[in-house]
């Protein structure tokens, strides 16, 4: 499965979009895309009998899939897989050795979100490589790649990202700082460290770089209305801890697709750089 795309499929809506949103990145990528659908044991607390059932079930979900994926793209070589467990704890394991994660959501709005963008949110807070949310409504005309910047040695590897992301999709790349920030000078020092991020990244990128007031998860959700991608780095720490408020913001009122970027800090002068590389191997996983 190496370089495939893992993707968790449940039947549902949001599932089929992040399947073909997959599929579409897959056949750009020249990779696989390899299905997985997660039986929930509940902790191990479900019946033999009912997990029998439950397996039965996940079973058809991927013959399913696997059909609508065929008649879709057959160009596309698709395999899948079946496996037992906590959802967040298994899709949090296989990020170990992933380079990203691709996630569809029922997400549509603010009090939706709550309900339905809880697990892309615990899954965003554990995940150890690059995670893709992908809403069901995200098929509209879109332009842009855009990246939330705090500070270079914070959301460097964001940035990096997004760069890089932008140049695969021949788009811009914009740069957006906003919140009541410390001090002009100070915004304008993160503005231009992160400019300098993204050109070692892709020199070649036409990037807009933006400052607006307002919250910044606020001013991200608007802008992913009408973004390709919007990216936004969270800190990256030995132990999982709930996700901060630009991300938790972020996801629950996006309008479009999201990737949250895990962030080591850096020190000044170091080379922004992930502990695997981003093109190794993507899983995508279906909330």
């Amino acid at each position: 499965m190496n370089n495939a795309l893992i993707v968790g499929v449940d039947g549902t809506v949001a599932s089929r979009t992040a399947l073909r949103w997959a599929l579409v990145r897959a056949t750009l990528d020249g990779k696989s895309v390899h299905l997985v659908h997660v039986v929930d044991d509940e902790w191990g607390c479900v019946g033999s009998s009912a997990l029998r059932e439950l397996h039965a079930i996940g079973a058809g979900v991927l013959r399913r899939e696997v059909s609508y994926a065929h008649g879709t793209m057959p160009e596309v070589d698709v395999t899948s897989e079946l496996l037992v467990g906590h959802p967040i704890t298994v899709l949090g394991d296989l990020s170990a050795s992933s380079g990203a994660a691709i996630v569809g959501t029922h997400k549509s709005g603010f009090f939706h979100g709550r309900v339905f963008g809880s697990r892309s949110i615990q899954l965003a807070a554990v995940v150890r490589c690059p995670l893709f949310v992908i809403p069901s409504d995200s098929q509209r005309q879109r332009r842009h790649v855009v990246v939330g910047v705090d500070n270079a040695a914070m959301s460097g590897a964001a940035i990096a990202f997004a760069a890089r992301e932008a140049a695969r999709l021949d788009q811009d790349l914009v740069l957006l700082k906003a919140g009541p920030g410390r001090g002009e000078m100070d915004d304008t020092r993160a503005l231009d460290a992160a400019v300098e991020v993204a050109r070692r990244s892709t020199p070649d990128t036409t990037m807009q770089v933006r400052r607006t007031a307002g919250r910044a998860g606020e001013r991200l959700a608007a802008a992913s209305e009408s973004a390709m991608l919007t990216v936004v780095g969270r800190p990256q720490r030995r132990m999982p801890v709930p996700l901060g408020g630009t991300s938790t913001d972020l996801l629950l009122n996006m309008g479009g697709p999201v990737a949250v970027v895990p962030c080591p800090a850096l020190q000044s002068g170091d080379d922004v750089h992930y502990e695997r590389p981003v093109d190794v191997a993507d899983r995508a996983v279906v909330l």
